[in-house]
């Protein structure tokens, strides 16, 4: 029996088998796809390959200096004050101005601030009623500070502290605190996390709010106890207030309690009834406080329908299986489509569409394949919507573009050599019983968690519409993950140095040393 009184059962051991192979081919095809990519656009594969190299070897030295002895509070406060000044000093610098949706949001959040919600009832916000919850957010702020963009943006700066916290504890509590440190520095180095802070997008603020939860999942009263489950589900609940993937954490969150709970002793009665009380209350706050919120804003009369009501069901799914656009966003489709009204009829177009589609099973494999590749290891767009539509910034958006890649490169080495140390761990602990491993089986299935979530969300993105802006709902956890792999391949090269000294020592005569 392994500690914490948890035994292997056949079934869900299995499961982690399959899911630890899965996130090794997860990552191995990012690093092989976003290098030959680098190598494509670049022409040189001694440059690409050097500044990935210099991005792993770098943090892998600031790895192993954090291993030093340095108390949890002053490593947290000079993490902070990296993340929040980096974020600062760029949107107080850069000036930003909302496009697209970003700008709609604005334009009507500053109506909202003045208390005119007539907005909520044209096709944009009856469309994608989700947007709604957002809007309001900024009208609030808009309505306290004022119509300038810097307080929207530097809340976004906080926003994006508070998650580094968030990545450092979580990382932290699953694989010790010196990966817990690396991994908060990791994305709080992170370009794209620093530069869109001056972007008016809701991925901020649900990020924060989706990444708490599941960092309260993964630690030791989220994982036993029912307190725990109700408080992730609260997180999740408000994230999807702001951005419309509750469900699928939802999803995510129950299966990882399904698979968690199998792996521990007892009686098979015990654990199922674990389960359901656990996924009951989890599922009852959710939709309490999802409920709460939705009917709070129709009492008020800001809207008429729900905030997780959605009017177009099929669109992100026609979007997404668009092979001349590789599933992304495309004026033709979007075009189209709004040539019937909203509701029965326009679904029922969309849908047809959505057939058609699937009808080639060769060219649907290829779309899948087009379409990973630019989800995964496609050149992140931050740059763009960040510095796009400012002038005279061709040569920095290069230069940012460059380091990214380096940093994305490395963090998905680091993945990849992660999961190749827990299945190490994994067969160890099965093997002798959990004794004398540095992870045990309770604490790699609580590892299954983020897993389970960058699995489940590449598929998702196989059938729906893509934009590489998305792989940042997940980066915390993509990070998490990396941490592991950067702290171990830090001790295994210290260890490897070590032993190479001693063979030097013992192989060395008296003879052969020259004498003064």
């Amino acid at each position: 029996m392994n500690d914490h009184g948890q035994r292997s059962h056949p079934v869900p051991l299995n499961a982690m088998r399959i899911l630890m192979w899965s996130g090794l081919l997860f990552f191995i095809s990012i690093v092989i796809i976003a290098l030959l990519d680098r190598i494509r656009v670049t022409g040189s594969i001694t440059a690409t390959v050097g500044f990935t190299l210099s991005a792993v070897i770098g943090y892998g030295v600031i790895s192993r200096w954090l291993n030093r002895p340095i108390s949890r509070g002053i490593y947290a406060v000079v993490l902070i004050v990296i993340a929040l000044g980096s974020r600062v000093a760029w949107v107080l610098s850069v000036d930003t101005q909302p496009v697209s949706d970003f700008k709609v949001m604005y334009d009507y959040a500053i109506k909202a601030a003045d208390g005119d919600f007539s907005f909520s009832k044209m096709d944009y916000y009856i469309r994608w009623v989700y947007q709604l919850g957002y809007t309001l957010y900024e009208g609030l702020i808009v309505r306290i500070f004022g119509a300038s963009l810097v307080p929207l943006k530097l809340f976004n700066a906080l926003f994006e502290t508070l998650t580094v916290w968030i990545v450092y504890r979580m990382a932290a509590s699953l694989f010790g605190e010196t990966s817990g440190r690396i991994a908060g520095l990791m994305y709080a180095t992170y370009i794209p996390n620093i530069i869109m802070s001056s972007v008016l997008t809701n991925q901020h603020l649900s990020t924060l709010l989706f990444a708490a939860g599941c960092c309260i999942a993964v630690t030791h009263r989220g994982r036993n106890g029912i307190s725990g489950s109700m408080a992730v589900a609260l997180c999740f609940a408000l994230g999807s207030v702001f951005r419309p993937m509750g469900s699928f954490y939802v999803g995510i969150f129950l299966l990882f309690v399904v698979l968690f709970e199998s792996m521990k002793a007892g009686r098979w009665q015990q654990r199922v009834g674990t389960i359901v009380k656990k996924g009951a209350s989890f599922i009852a706050v959710y939709i309490v406080v999802q409920q709460l919120v939705s009917y709070s804003l129709i009492a008020a009369g800001i809207t008429e329908l729900k905030l997780n009501s959605n009017q177009e069901p099929y669109w992100k799914f026609m979007v997404g299986l668009n092979a001349e656009s590789g599933g992304q966003w495309n004026d033709k489709d979007a075009r189209y489509v709004v040539n019937y009204p909203l509701g029965p009829e326009r679904n029922e177009v969309e849908l047809a569409i959505l057939k058609e589609r699937l009808n080639d099973p060769v060219e649907v494999a290829a779309l899948f394949l087009e379409k990973w590749s630019i989800m995964w290891a496609g050149t992140d767009d931050s740059v763009n919507w960040s510095l796009g539509a400012i002038e005279n910034t061709y040569d920095w958006q290069l230069k940012l573009v460059a380091v990214e890649r380096s940093q994305y490169a490395a963090y998905a080495l680091f993945g990849w050599f992660s999961i190749i140390m827990l299945l190490f761990h994994q067969w160890k602990s099965t093997r002798s019983g959990g004794a004398g491993t540095l992870l045990s089986t309770w604490r790699i299935s609580a590892i299954s968690f983020p897993i389970l979530l960058l699995l489940a969300y590449s598929a998702l993105h196989l059938i729906i519409e893509i934009q590489t802006r998305y792989r940042l709902d997940v980066l915390p956890f993509f990070i998490v993950i990396a941490s592991f792999g950067c702290t171990s391949l830090a001790v295994s090269s210290r260890k490897w140095k070590l032993t190479r000294r001693k063979r030097t020592s013992h192989t060395e005569s008296p003879s052969n040393t020259v004498s003064s």
